[in-house]
């Protein structure tokens, strides 16, 4: 995002660097793999929600705003922070409408904050996703290596980023795919419940990654949703492999990653409104929401049985998750039933 006309192309440069919503290393070799599959476009259904303002906008040469890249990562060029800080603030809102235990709340991430510098363990383990500390390497086999770009283009690892995984060389079929993000979420999810009560900052950080995984599912350049009805996907995409009939992801970045509307109203402020968000961006704030709200009340229960067993304790997790995979009752559940692909 740019700031003023001394630092435009430098801002410009980092908005290359640091996408991503967009995959954000450098251009993988192609492959052709066959799968069945189809490509969309699509659009929500408009979410109304209140919440915080945005001061982040971009502003070109002339003056006028333009839309901020569905990205992560330093200075003013970002938007999972901003999509983390709004499903954070909507979470507690809940926490308190539905009467959970205070001591659940959430920190409040700081309007502008940078995944990179951020103190925030919520916002650091969704922006670690993409720029990985040494934990996330570790967690994922580059621990030793410390290969961070590895990492990133692992075409076994591309559920971490809400896209297609590539096993062996062949795509996954849709269905497939959606599994493998939502096993990514099941699994993560009960690795960051295994440091509840014990240790809070990697609780959070690792519960910020499984957003993460939600919140780029909902970006257009990585999965494409039921036009009307977000709740279902259509497709899935691949990076860096060429699959007749699946949608793919731009490489290295994707210019369709955006999270912020260019409505007149909204391009005269640098508070920008939850509702000056896109539609699909309103719902991955709202289905981040969701998986906390899920986790809040998965603690609760456990903390609140007696006497339970390691594997009373994953029923809890599972049932609850499955619920929230699948139960499209509100709009901050059932965004990942794969059963009907």
């Amino acid at each position: 995002m740019k700031i003023s006309s001394k630092v435009t192309g430098l801002l410009a440069l980092m908005a290359l660097l640091l996408t991503v919503g967009c995959k954000n290393n450098g251009v993988p070799t192609t492959n052709d793999t066959k799968v069945d599959g189809s490509s969309s476009v699509t659009t929500a259904s408009t979410v109304d929600q209140n919440s915080n303002s945005d001061k982040n906008s971009e502003i070109d040469n002339e003056g006028g705003k333009k839309e901020s890249k569905w990205v992560s990562g330093m200075g003013p060029s970002r938007g999972h922070e901003d999509l983390e800080r709004f499903a954070i603030a909507m979470a507690n809102k809940m926490i308190n409408e539905k009467s959970l235990n205070q001591k659940y709340l959430l920190p409040e991430a700081v309007d502008g904050d940078s995944g990179r510098s951020t103190k925030n363990p919520l916002v650091k383990g969704n922006y670690s996703t993409d720029w990985p500390n040494d934990d996330m390497l570790e967690r994922y086999g580059y621990g030793v290596s410390k290969n961070t770009r590895a990492y990133q283009d692992d075409p076994k690892l591309m559920h971490n980023h809400g896209l297609r995984d590539i096993i062996n060389g062949s795509a996954l079929s849709t269905k497939e795919a959606c599994t493998s993000i939502k096993n990514a979420i099941i699994k993560n999810t009960k690795y960051a419940l295994s440091f509840a009560g014990k240790d809070n900052s990697k609780l959070l950080f690792w519960l910020g990654h499984v957003n993460h995984i939600i919140q780029d599912t909902f970006a257009p350049p990585h999965a494409v949703r039921k036009e009307n009805d977000p709740h279902r996907f259509v497709d899935i995409c691949t990076y860096g492999t060429k699959v007749k009939g699946v949608c793919e992801h731009g490489s290295p970045i994707d210019l369709d990653d955006v999270i912020w509307m260019t409505s007149f109203s909204c391009s005269l402020t640098f508070k920008r409104p939850f509702e000056c968000l896109t539609d699909l961006a309103k719902v991955a704030v709202n289905a981040t929401a969701g998986h906390l709200i899920a986790t809040t009340e998965i603690m609760q229960e456990i903390e609140s049985s007696r006497n339970i067993t390691k594997e009373q304790k994953n029923r809890i997790v599972e049932d609850r998750l499955e619920q929230y995979f699948e139960l499209d009752i509100d709009d901050f559940n059932g965004y990942f039933d794969c059963s009907t692909l």
